[in-house]
């Protein structure tokens, strides 16, 4: 699987950082609401560009990696649903994963002038996924569908439940 074709893009740098953690969240479903539970949420940010700055980076991971705990920090042991970011949708992996997507680029923005330091140049947001359990993976593409094609040429895009 190749997130860009080569051929036509020539060569692409891909970074992820990754974070944790835990919290509660129920959601309605045409049943109705499912009980309270608990996750360990895995979190992870992907960039790609295809220039490094003078540093040999894309992006640093410190900065991002304190973006991404400024965005999710405050959520460790909380009830998502009980959360302002939740307030108008639902605690979902799919909304979680859009929501701190949303978030990064104003936090990214906002660490580089306190650190001083250059925001990533050539690098975009590609991805973020949210793994909620053990083989339960959202990912949303703020640029649009980009996704992997898999072998049948179809995005894997689909939820698997769980």
């Amino acid at each position: 699987m190749s997130i860009v074709d080569n051929r036509k893009h020539g060569p692409v740098f891909e970074v992820a950082v990754r974070c944790a953690f835990h919290a509660s969240h129920q959601l309605l479903t045409p049943d109705g609401w499912e009980p309270p539970h608990e996750h360990e949420w895995h979190v992870a940010a992907s960039y790609v560009g295809s220039e490094l700055g003078q540093a040999g980076l894309l992006v640093d991971f410190g900065v991002i990696q304190a973006a991404l705990e400024r965005i999710v920090g405050p959520w460790r042991g909380q009830n998502l649903n009980r959360l302002e970011a939740f307030a108008a949708l639902p605690p979902s992996a799919e909304n979680v994963a859009r929501y701190v997507a949303d978030r990064l680029a104003s936090e990214l923005a906002e660490l580089c002038g306190a650190l001083k330091k250059e925001p990533p140049a050539g690098a975009r947001l590609y991805c973020v996924e949210v793994e909620e359990a053990p083989g339960c993976v959202a990912r949303y593409y703020p640029g649009g569908r980009t996704a992997p094609l898999d072998d049948d040429g179809r995005g894997q895009h689909a939820r698997r439940q769980c």
